[in-house]
């Protein structure tokens, strides 16, 4: 039955919402922000209320029309997915709430895309069907692009306009490939193309030409390096509500989406070559991302390129087959990330710039944007008894046990990460003339406190993040039990 879990209604929530919104701003003002925020906690609730059902059984599968798959289009969740979208809506809904203390103008459009974004993002995290997945990716993408030029500026609409062309040649990709699985099986059903393509692996060279298209227009999306340009450009010229949303929420839907395709359609788990090819990918951006970082002017832009690099983390751990620290870290970065822009925003728009020296020209003295920006940073580059600390602690014992070089190469990117973060967080902070009134409203406070208390409970009291995550990682990798859910044997 679908309401086995009321995660389901999720996307229909947000679809509703992206639709009402323009109707209600006829009637007030204030009624478009508060739809959008009140469907991202309906949304919170109805996965919270799936729990039970998830906790009984690891994945539970609904086929829309009563078709029987794998004909029929069918919708799942496991542990992997939940996780995804409780961390992907708490990026959603905090962007709402700082949204609200800043915008002033078109604000039923805005909120309007953004309920779409969440179409999108909680609908791959649904879909048990290649070509679902391709339709949901649109609607994400569609929105991304209009968000990405809200700033309305030249700077934006270029970088958004590059985005569009870059994006489009990305989801062209994955139709391709998905249009290729589909003349090989025969199937759109996830489910089904993994037993149809269990005796075709690895000797069937259409087969790896359809999964090498629909990567690359998956990575493009989660800007790994090499396909990583557009996303420092678009963040730069956005809202930094929107590069918050690009760098966290959208990140996290493309490298679930990589992950769910390699490992529960192509099986790629066991497969070393794969590891070794996400080993180097994740060094790359690790890289890149940490070089390119140090010599940002931007603050905006600086950010950008670290959560480039940090996602370089991610793809590492998954190379070294630590798929709990992996994930661990993923889920780090994204509240270490939210609270950077946010605070980054606010800095912005009170000192009337993101350039950091011009910001260290200024005088900046507000006591919680200070401290929490000092937190967030120290958790980026690695500090002890914070939560990127802990993360990456497992990364490297991984990697020293299988490939030491590989441990040496986080630890020297992580030393990097601490110089530019801290010389940014100096320059910002050093200013003795020109001082700034900044304002933060109640509800920000309040949320920057619960990004800092995770921050700190996450990096103390690690262990719970471990068990979390254990789970999801059980769940990404039970093949068997995904198969058996979706097609109901």
């Amino acid at each position: 039955m679908m309401f086995d879990t009321y995660s389901f209604l999720i996307v229909p929530v947000f679809l509703v919402a992206a639709f009402s919104i323009p109707v209600a701003k006829l009637y007030k003002r204030k009624l478009p922000e508060n739809i959008a925020l009140y469907a991202s906690l309906l949304s919170a609730l109805l996965l919270a209320a799936s729990i039970p059902a998830l906790s009984s059984a690891k994945t539970l599968s609904y086929t829309i029309g009563g078709w029987k798959p794998p004909y029929g289009i069918s919708i799942a969740l496991d542990q992997m997915s939940a996780v995804f979208i409780a961390v992907s809506l708490l990026a959603l809904i905090l962007c709402i709430v700082f949204s609200k203390e800043h915008l002033r103008t078109h604000k039923s459009e805005y909120y309007s895309l953004l309920c779409l974004f969440g179409v999108g993002m909680t609908g791959i995290f649904h879909t048990a069907d290649l070509f679902n997945m391709f339709v949901f990716f649109e609607i994400l993408s569609i929105s991304s692009y209009a968000l990405a030029c809200y700033a309305k500026n030249k700077g934006a609409f270029r970088s958004a306009l590059n985005y569009l062309m870059l994006g489009s040649f990305g989801t062209s990709l994955m139709l391709l490939g998905i249009a290729l699985l589909y003349g090989i099986t025969g199937t759109l059903n996830m489910a089904d193309m993994a037993v149809k393509l269990e005796g075709l692996m690895p000797t069937t060279p259409a087969v790896l030409i359809a999964y090498s298209f629909i990567a690359a227009g998956i990575l493009l999306k989660a800007a790994v390096v090499p396909l990583h340009a557009w996303k420092p450009a678009v963040i730069k010229n956005s809202m930094p509500e929107v590069g918050a949303l690009f760098a966290t929420a959208s990140t996290a839907t493309a490298l679930y989406a990589f992950f769910r395709v390699s490992y529960t359609v192509f099986g790629f788990s066991e497969v070393a070559l794969f590891r070794n090819m996400l080993l180097v990918a994740g060094i790359a951006t690790m890289i890149v991302g940490a070089l390119m970082a140090v010599s940002q002017k931007n603050l905006l832009g600086l950010l950008a390129y670290s959560t480039i690099s940090q996602t370089g983390y991610v793809l590492v751990a998954f190379g070294l087959a630590n798929y709990t620290a992996g994930l661990f870290h993923l889920f780090n970065v994204i509240i270490i990330e939210l609270t950077l822009f946010f605070a980054a925003g606010i800095l912005i728009r009170s000192a009337g710039t993101s350039d950091i020296v011009s910001l260290g020209s200024k005088k900046i003295t507000h006591p919680l944007l200070y401290w929490v920006m000092l937190l967030a940073f120290l958790s980026n580059a690695g500090v002890p008894l914070l939560n990127g600390f802990a993360s990456k602690w497992m990364i490297y014992v991984s990697g020293a046990a299988q490939a030491p070089l590989v441990a040496l190469v986080a630890v020297l990117v992580s030393a990097i990460t601490f110089a530019y973060s801290q010389k940014a967080f100096a320059i910002i902070f050093s200013g003795r003339k020109n001082t700034v009134n900044i304002k933060i409203s109640q509800t920000s406070r309040a949320c920057f406190f619960m990004l800092a208390g995770l921050m700190i409970f996450f990096g103390v009291f690690y262990v719970g993040g471990i068990y979390v995550f254990e789970m999801a990682a059980e769940s990404m990798l039970d093949q068997a039990g995904f198969i058996a859910a979706v097609l109901g044997w």
